[in-house]
């Protein structure tokens, strides 16, 4: 049985408390410098969902002594890009420079983590762009699906039950004293990562970031947000009107596993098998035999506080009723424990068969060892991973099947015309027609 070894890595913590990964490589003349926080919209307080988001959108938006035009012109004039990115689980800031000027890169980098002002007329800017973001997505089924999903599985007081950006409401009552406060308590060298990978020595790193980031030396904070309850599902059958709309949009499950979990490996190759590939059960049913669909797929979420098991796909508003009895019939048929020999030997062989293109570009190792850090999964994972998941016996993958994926307790989320879609439900279903607003999204 062919190996795979993840690349060396060298481990090293600084004055300040920042810990460093560090990947030699030389091939490219170019340093990727990946900042990785365990924190994120998960930590927003509780009123103020999306200060996460905000405070990466306007992190790099002034210094006390750089605009924000300033620190775009200066990184765009030394070749570099640095992007700021904000999910539940985690932040990141990412800086990709050629070698020559990483330490005038990295300044940059250590003025708006260390000295940011978070321009009034800044933050404003960006808080317009972010309302417009979501009327334009209010006008998309496929996010209607998915925020309304997600709050009826979670619930208002979960981080997972609100997008990540937060809500209109919310984002509207985000002021500077709220993004200052996560910066103080979430964004600090001791809580943080910094995975680089490129043709640079320990040594240079240590003299390199102890120079340039030297004056971000705050220490984390108390929190004073942040907490997180159960999930609070509500099953059953939910109906968001779109009056006219030709389609329906579709989803259904319910709150699933954590990323850490040991069942991890045989609920991945479960879901290959569902619908996590072109030739899964559910798109080989509503795609190919049935002509419902363009693609019908299934997934685990799998974050930090858990995620849900969710099966989705968009369908002509006529073929509606058929469609969820389909989707409901495959997840029933698979949670009885029928997966077998074969579906589980070429899902192990999918997945073993991509998992080396996930290190191919620095971009590509950064991000997966980045899941390191947000779910705590330990060093030596990426190296055992293909051991784990090979192990994974038949036993193992229907046991899974029957724990995480009965059709029990299930939450399905339509969106489409109400009128139409409503006579095709079965009778018994007992469907809620309600609101984006009456959901508090």
């Amino acid at each position: 049985m062919s190996t795979w070894q993840l690349p060396d890595i060298r481990r090293f913590r600084l004055p300040s408390g920042l810990t460093v990964w560090l990947l030699e490589r030389a091939e490219l003349p170019i340093v990727s410098t990946t900042l990785v926080f365990p924190e994120g919209a998960n930590e927003d307080p509780p009123g103020f969902e999306g200060t996460a988001q905000l405070t990466g959108a306007t992190l790099d938006t002034g210094t006390a002594s750089r605009s924000a035009l300033e620190i775009a012109g200066t990184i765009e004039r030394l070749g570099s890009s640095l992007r700021i990115q904000t999910a539940h689980d985690g932040t990141t800031i990412s800086l990709s420079s050629l070698r020559r000027n990483l330490h005038l890169s990295l300044e940059v980098m250590g003025d708006i983590l260390a000295r940011p002002t978070f321009p009034a007329e800044e933050l404003e800017r960006k808080r317009t762009q972010h309302l417009t973001w979501f009327a334009q997505q209010k006008d998309r089924a496929s996010t209607i699906a998915s925020w309304t999903f997600h709050r009826l599985v979670y619930g208002p007081a979960h981080p997972y039950g609100t997008d990540s950006g937060g809500t209109e409401a919310s984002s509207r009552r985000i002021g500077r004293e709220e993004i200052a406060g996560f910066m103080g308590e979430h964004l600090t060298p001791d809580s943080c990562t910094a995975i680089i990978i490129g043709p640079v020595t320990e040594s240079d790193c240590r003299t390199l970031l102890g120079e340039s980031l030297s004056p971000w030396n705050t220490r984390r904070q108390q929190p004073t947000g942040g907490t997180s309850g159960p999930p609070q599902p509500r099953p059953g059958y939910f109906l968001i009107n779109r009056p006219g709309s030709a389609q329906t949009e579709i989803r259904l499950g319910k709150p699933s596993l954590k990323r850490k979990s040991p069942d991890f490996f045989p609920v991945i190759l479960l879901n290959r098998v569902l619908g996590g590939q072109f030739s899964s059960r559910l798109n080989a049913n509503l795609r190919e035999r049935r002509g419902f669909t363009y693609g019908a797929w299934s997934s685990f979420g799998m974050g930090r506080l858990g995620g849900p098991f969710l099966a989705g796909t968009a369908v002509n508003t006529a073929d509606t009723g058929e469609a969820v009895r389909e989707l409901l019939a495959e997840i029933e048929a698979l949670s009885t424990g029928n997966l077998t020999a074969e579906e589980l030997r070429f899902a192990t062989e999918g997945i073993s068969g991509s998992f080396a293109l996930m290190f191919e570009t620095p971009a590509q190792v950064a991000a997966v060892l980045q899941n390191i850090v947000f779910y705590d999964l330990g060093e030596e994972y990426y190296a055992t991973y293909l051991e784990n998941l090979r192990s994974v016996t038949l036993e193992q993958a229907n046991a899974v099947a029957r724990r995480y994926i009965s059709t029990e307790d299930l939450t399905i989320v339509l969106v489409g015309d109400a009128t139409k879609i409503a006579p095709l439900l079965p009778a018994e279903s007992g469907v809620v027609v309600t609101t984006l607003g009456e959901l508090g999204l």
